[in-house]
């Protein structure tokens, strides 16, 4: 039989501290029953092993339009989690429209402030469509649609979007 040298060791220490309670003549080694050995800690991580701590949701929902968010889904925690990039600028007499069943908007609107500007516009940004005046993308969301297409639920129409 194989025993690991950490609990031979264990073993004997055991037998010596039961041999100096009785006489090792009357102890059949055979049934004695030990315990195994104690278990090791793990090592401690030095500062830059440790993993960072994931950054805390902020407290209730994120802001849309400074009013607190309706929806607030997986795409929505996603586009909160990332740094701002610029404040969001509604096109003149456009109004921004929130509520139930516009989860769409919300998106569109932390999308603008999280994405990145478009070199040249798409041709909906291009003829003065959408609510906000800069024309916007989220790589890998929305199906790389612009955030003034994305508003209304109608991402399908913007010239950047993947087929």
């Amino acid at each position: 039989m194989l025993l690991n040298k950490g609990i031979i060791v264990h073993l004997q220490s055991r037998v010596q501290s039961i041999t100096q309670i009785q006489d090792h003549s009357s102890i059949d080694m055979n049934f004695v029953i030990m315990s195994p050995p104690p278990r090791r800690r793990p090592p401690k991580m030095s500062p830059k092993q440790v993993p960072p701590k994931p950054r805390p949701m902020p407290a209730g929902p994120p802001l849309i339009n400074g009013v607190a968010a309706i929806h607030v889904n997986a795409i929505i925690r996603a586009l909160t989690a990332m740094p701002f990039a610029r404040a969001v600028t509604l096109r003149p007499n456009r109004t921004f429209i929130a509520g139930k069943g516009r989860a769409s908007n919300e998106e569109a609107w932390l999308g603008t402030r999280v994405g990145t500007l478009a070199t040249r516009q798409c041709t909906h940004c291009a003829k003065g469509s959408g609510p906000f005046k800069t024309c916007v993308f989220i790589e890998g969301h929305f199906k790389e649609s612009c955030t003034n297409c994305r508003y209304g639920g109608l991402g399908n129409r913007c010239s950047f979007r993947l087929s």
